[in-house]
C-alpha cells in the first residue's frame, strides 16, 4: 500500500525526490524479506503495544508490570523441554516479596530495590539478597520492594508516588538500591527493553537537571515509542541486533544520576532518619562501557550518592552464577550481603553484623 501510494504521488507531482524515495523502499522490502529467510523464517510476531487497564488507583498505574498480591508465584524455566530451574516467590499485599523471618523486635527496617538480581529470581525466599542481609545484620527486617524487568523508573515512581512509612514500621534503616548496567538502558527506554517488556514502564526526563516523570514510555515519548515499534518489526535490525539509541554518553548516565537523587531525596522525606545506598550487585561488566563505568561511579559522588561496589567479576562461575541464565546464586547473595555490610560499615553505618 505505502509503495502503491508513493507511485500515485510521483505520477501526480513528477517529483524527481519520490521516485528515489520509492526505490529506496522497495529496495529495503526487498532486503528486509531476504533477511526473513535468513534468519530463517522465523513466526512472525504481531505484538500490541497497548497498555493494560487497572482500576483507579492501582499500583502498576504507576508501576507498569505487577506480581499478583497475597500469593505465591510458582516460576519455571526450561531448556529443550527440560526443567532447569523453578521457584517458589511469595507475594504480600504490597506487591513486595516476603523475607522470611521477620523480627517484631528489631528497630530498622532495609529496603531493597531492583530487578531480578535484587529480586532473587529462581532463589527461594530465604536465599535473596534481601534474606541474607537480614540474617546477618542483626535489629534489622529486610523488605524486597523489586521485580524482574524493572530498574530505577519504579524505585522513583514508588518513592515519590506511596506512602511507604504506612508499609514499613520501623522509622529508622536503609534504602539499598541494587544496581546493574542494564538499569541504564531501562531508565532510557533503549528499543530492547521497550519492545521486549519495558513499554509500560515509567518515563523519566531530565529537565533543568531534575528527573521528572511523564507517564510511561508508550504515552510519554509518542513519536520514539512508535519508531522503535516499527524498527523492532525489521528482519534487517533483529539479524543485525542493532539497538536504538546506538551508544549510550553521559547524558544518558545524568538522566540516570538523577533518578537516584530523586528515590535518595524522597526515601529521606520520608524516612528522615534513614540512610541510602547504591549497591553494585554482581554482574558481568562490559569492556566496551569502561570509560561510562568509572565516569558513573564519579558522576554518583558528584551527587552526594553513596556507593558500594558488590562486583567480584573474577567469581562469575556456576557457583556464583546460575548456568544457562547467570543470575546469582544463594551463595553468590550471601557474598553479596556481607560485602554490603563491609560497604556499609567502611561508610559510618554501623549494623552490627553477626561476626
Amino acid at each position: 500500500m505505502a509503495a502503491l501510494a508513493i507511485a500515485v504521488l510521483i505520477r501526480r507531482f513528477e517529483s524527481r525526490i519520490l521516485p528515489q524515495l520509492f526505490i529506496v523502499i522497495m529496495l529495503w522490502v526487498l532486503a528486509d524479506l531476504s533477511f526473513y529467510f535468513v534468519r530463517g523464517r522465523p513466526p512472525i510476531e504481531h505484538k500490541r503495544f497497548h497498555l493494560p487497564q487497572y482500576e483507579a488507583g492501582h499500583p502498576g498505574l504507576l508501576l507498569g508490570e505487577l506480581p499478583y498480591a497475597n500469593q505465591v508465584h510458582h516460576d519455571v524455566k526450561t531448556k529443550e523441554g527440560d526443567t532447569i530451574y523453578q521457584a517458589d516467590y511469595t507475594i504480600d499485599e504490597h506487591f513486595r516479596r516476603l523475607t522470611p523471618g521477620h523480627d517484631s523486635t528489631a528497630d530498622k527496617h532495609a529496603l531493597f530495590f531492583g530487578c531480578s538480581v535484587c529480586f532473587g529470581q529462581w532463589m527461594s525466599d530465604d536465599s535473596t539478597l534481601a534474606a541474607r542481609f537480614q540474617e546477618q545484620a542483626q535489629g534489622f527486617n529486610a523488605y524486597n520492594y523489586s521485580f524482574p524487568g524493572w530498574g530505577t523508573g519504579q524505585m522513583v515512581a514508588r518513592l515519590e508516588s506511596f506512602d511507604l512509612r504506612a508499609q514499613v514500621p520501623e522509622a529508622e534503616g536503609l534504602g539499598v538500591y541494587v544496581f546493574i548496567w542494564p538499569h541504564i538502558n531501562r531508565a532510557v527506554g533503549d528499543m530492547h527493553t521497550y519492545c521486549g517488556w519495558g513499554h509500560q514502564h515509567p518515563y523519566y526526563e531530565l529537565i533543568d537537571g531534575v528527573a521528572v516523570r511523564n507517564k510511561r514510555f508508550k504515552d510519554g515519548r509518542p513519536l520514539t515509542s512508535t519508531f522503535y515499534e516499527l524498527a523492532w518489526r525489521s528482519n534487517i535490525i533483529r539479524y543485525s541486533k542493532v539497538n536504538f539509541p546506538l551508544s549510550f554518553n553521559e547524558d544518558h548516565l545524568k538522566l540516570h544520576v538523577a533518578m537516584v537523587l530523586k528515590a535518595k531525596q524522597e526515601y529521606l522525606r520520608q524516612f528522615p532518619k534513614g540512610r541510602f545506598v547504591v549497591l553494585w550487585a554482581q554482574d558481568w561488566p562490559s569492556p566496551k562501557h569502561e570509560a561510562l563505568q568509572h565516569r558513573y561511579v564519579t558522576m554518583l559522588h558528584e551527587a552526594g550518592i553513596d556507593f558500594i561496589d558488590g562486583r567480584r567479576p573474577l567469581l562469575m562461575d556456576n557457583r556464583y552464577a546460575l548456568k544457562d541464565d547467570a543470575h546469582p546464586t544463594a551463595l553468590a547473595y550471601d557474598d553479596m550481603a556481607k560485602m554490603l555490610i563491609h560497604g556499609l560499615d567502611s561508610l559510618g553505618w554501623r549494623t552490627d553484623a553477626h561476626r
